[in-house]
């Protein structure tokens, strides 16, 4: 797909900037881009591509994870450098300023759909093997499972700013990955939300059965009551 922008020259500051962040690096932008194409092709509205483009390879740039801030100057400098508009920049970073989990949970719901798109995209990109594997590249010392440390199951956005000492990926898919598919905006990424869904309820199911958590499979029974499809 070709953009009315420096695409390389965007892609290449992105990298230098997040070269270090593990699992919110390039590869990941690119990959909630592409993940942003499959889904705007489903939707009946059409959607800006270019503006779709900026916001999912911008998303991270100005991650509050790694000390950034609403104002996203480095997204705002990213795009000044490849003479993206000011009227167009202010599209970008109002959608971007709307996506995230923990926004969500704020209740901040994406308004365009540009930025519905990019949520979705972003939410899919965190399922999966790829979303396991993310999660460890963020956190490498990270455990996968401690049966003595329990989830959080209705977790808060302050909650979920301010993990506590010992959280396992286990807990992370309990506190975040299992929310994800109630939060989907367009017809795809429900469908993507669903499948990711349902790959993590069989992975916890899995971890617990390998380490004979019979309180933990129980404490997932109840909590998913009659949305439990295993």
């Amino acid at each position: 797909m070709s953009y009315n922008f420096d695409f390389e020259k965007v892609k290449d500051a992105v990298d230098k900037l997040t070269a270090s962040r593990g699992g919110h690096q390039l590869n990941h932008a690119l990959a909630v881009l592409d993940n942003a194409v499959k889904i705007a092709a489903g939707e009946d509205k059409d959607a800006d591509m270019n503006i779709v483009a900026l916001m999912a390879i911008l998303h991270d740039v100005d991650d509050y994870k790694f000390g950034g801030t609403d104002d996203l100057s480095n997204a705002r400098q990213i795009m000044t450098d490849v003479d993206i508009s000011e009227d167009v920049q202010a599209k970008v970073c109002k959608g971007i300023n709307e996506i995230g989990f923990g926004k969500r949970l704020r209740g901040v719901v994406p308004e365009s759909i540009e930025a519905k798109i990019v949520s979705d995209a972003d939410m899919v990109e965190a399922g999966g093997i790829s979303g396991i594997k993310r999660m460890k590249e963020y956190k490498p010392d990270r455990k996968m499972f401690d049966r003595n440390i329990f989830p959080r199951w209705n977790v808060t956005a302050e909650q979920y700013n301010n993990p506590p000492p010992g959280a396992t990926v286990v807990n992370h898919i309990i506190e975040k990955q299992l929310r994800i598919k109630d939060m989907m905006l367009t017809k795809a990424g429900r469908e993507f939300g669903e499948r990711n869904h349902n790959f993590y309820v069989g992975f916890l199911y899995g971890v617990f059965e390998a380490n004979g958590a019979d309180e933990w499979h129980k404490m997932l029974d109840d909590y998913l009551g009659e949305d439990n499809v295993f």
